[in-house]
């Protein structure tokens, strides 16, 4: 119960609220964790709150660090996802990007940044690294931008790849043989010519099924929500 009480006063400082609105949110937090206990009311939770042992934050490392930087998208759901749910209205989906920089000795997040997501990874390096007072020893940076790029294949490796390994494969345009290739594929996905609307379903149908294989997130539902192909 006082990991559920904890939780219940960090939502209220996190999401600025009084005390008798925080059961609502946190009984769907144990819901979604298949948790059988109940939320804390407000009561509870203001009794119990000046018992609770302080919670001591995390001392950053001393000396050189190893540091891994990484980044991850944030779906935002509001106004506009209930009003397509209730009425089929489209929206414009919104999205963040959230950067961490992590001390890989200690698991320690010692750097961050949240900006939209259009906002590059590389732009984002020093702005995480400056405020950091002590030495950095390495950086690795991970970059996951739609227009990273690509892992290259030469003409022997292309050759080898059947026509189901890309997502044109009559064109044979766009491989999807790692990561890097789904982000490239869904950023040059407007640069492919000469292909009908069915082709372009089946392509991205292909490029769902790549992203979940490894682990890449798409912002998009639709190849319609990218940008439109020019005229031919």
């Amino acid at each position: 119960m006082d990991a559920a009480i904890r939780t219940s006063l960090m939502g209220r400082t996190g999401l600025s609220l009084l005390l008798r609105e925080t059961q609502g949110p946190m009984t769907s937090v144990l819901s979604l964790m298949d948790l059988t206990i109940s939320a804390p009311d407000h009561t509870t939770v203001s009794r119990r709150a000046v018992a609770l042992p302080l919670i001591q934050p995390a001392s950053m490392p001393h000396g050189p660090l190893h540091v891994l930087i990484d980044s991850t998208g944030l779906q935002i759901h509001g106004a506009g996802q209930w009003l397509e749910a209730r009425h089929g209205a489209k929206s414009r989906q919104k999205a963040r990007k959230l950067r961490l920089a992590v001390d890989v000795a200690t698991g320690i997040i010692v750097a961050q940044t949240l900006t939209d997501q259009d906002a590059d990874d590389p732009s984002q390096v020093a702005l995480l690294l400056d405020p950091l007072k002590t030495a950095i020893h390495k950086s690795t940076l991970r970059v996951q931008t739609r227009r990273s790029a690509m892992a290259k294949l030469d003409k022997e490796d292309r050759d080898k790849l059947t026509d189901r390994q890309y997502a044109f494969p009559k064109q044979r345009k766009e491989p999807l043989e790692d990561a890097s290739h789904v982000r490239n594929a869904v950023a040059r996905f407007d640069q492919v010519h000469g292909v009908t609307d069915a082709e372009r379903d089946e392509a991205w149908k292909r490029i769902e099924t790549a992203a979940k294989k490894f682990g890449v997130d798409l912002n998009e539902r639709s190849w319609r929500e990218l940008k439109k192909p020019a005229a031919e």
